[in-house]
């Protein structure tokens, strides 16, 4: 550890400050990330000596590094890098919800397809139960021609008049 005497304020008493070695290994940060925070201007206090850097330890916690914080251990692989393991899980599940996005889209696709199904059959429907049919067979259709053109008397057997247009019709009955 290097003494140093705080020329900054009133205060002329010793402040402990640390090469970027000990910085290093005393807060758990490399020493390539506390040299790029020093070059960057966010460890101010920082000082080059003839020896290397000297960082108070006031300097560190000025910029949110926790001193005493354990290193990691000698030989440690990854510092701070997820291993492979890791890496390959994150792509397997990017993989699986990138097929879930496809399976969601196309359910979708085939549901307003099938709304569309329905809404048409819907309509046919519609038609189909307005129209009266004429199940009679033909001989007996021909044998009554005038019941057809003259309704019975009453006023139970109102017949009702045929659309002249088809559309307008079907639109009547459906928003009735």
């Amino acid at each position: 550890m290097v003494m140093a005497v705080n020329t900054t304020g009133t205060d002329r008493s010793p402040r402990p400050r640390w090469s970027l070695s000990e910085a290093s290994k005393r807060t758990g940060v490399s020493r390539t990330t506390l040299l790029r925070r020093i070059e960057a201007g966010k460890i101010p206090g920082a000082i080059k000596t003839d020896e290397g850097w000297s960082i108070g330890i006031e300097d560190l916690i000025g910029a949110g590094i926790i001193p005493d914080r354990p290193s990691p251990p000698e030989g440690a692989h990854g510092h701070g890098r997820p291993d492979f393991d890791h890496v390959q899980r994150i792509a397997d599940l990017e993989r699986e919800l990138a097929v879930a996005h496809a399976q969601r889209a196309a359910a979708e696709q085939v549901a307003v397809e099938r709304e569309r199904i329905i809404q048409s059959q819907a309509v046919t429907l519609l038609i189909l139960q307005s129209k009266p049919v004429d199940d009679r067979p033909s001989a007996v259709a021909d044998a009554a021609p005038e019941a057809e053109h003259h309704p019975p008397a009453g006023p139970s057997a109102e017949r009702r008049p045929e659309p002249d247009n088809p559309l307008t019709w079907l639109r009547r009955q459906i928003f009735r």
